[in-house]
């Protein structure tokens, strides 16, 4: 009876190893917004399927405007890494959107020149306009 139990035992700790080691690492909520973005946008759900989580809740979020999401789109295509963390650090902004749409993919890379470069006028001006405000 001993031997039975252990055997039993023996069996339920290999199907849980090899079920952990099947088993995927992503959480939950990642699988679940890469799972909506591609339903809420067919026509890129294959790209989306390799994208970052941050990028595919971007992506989700403009899915009601299909300028928007095609705006944001063809600046990943154009742009690659540099649209990926443009799109990531401002596209929940509604003036970034506002602003992608109008102007167009090619907004990223001004945006992103901005961003990792500091300059010196625009540093004082908003210096200047904390102080006096």
């Amino acid at each position: 009876m001993l031997r039975l139990w252990q055997l039993i035992v023996f069996a339920a700790i290999v199907v849980a190893g090899v079920a952990s080691a099947v088993a995927s690492h992503e959480p939950f909520e990642s699988k679940l917004v890469r799972l909506e973005a591609q339903l809420a946008l067919p026509a890129i759900g294959s790209i989306l399927r390799q994208e970052t989580p941050a990028l595919n809740a971007t992506f989700l979020s403009y899915s009601h405007d299909q300028a928007l999401w095609m705006s944001a789109y063809l600046a990943l295509m154009r742009h690659g890494g540099v649209a990926r963390g443009v799109l990531i650090d401002y596209g929940h902004l509604p003036k970034f959107q506002s602003v992608l749409v109008r102007y167009g993919a090619d907004v990223v890379l001004p945006i992103n020149y901005f961003h990792d470069n500091d300059i010196a006028t625009l540093s004082a001006q908003h210096w200047f306009d904390e102080r006096y405000q």
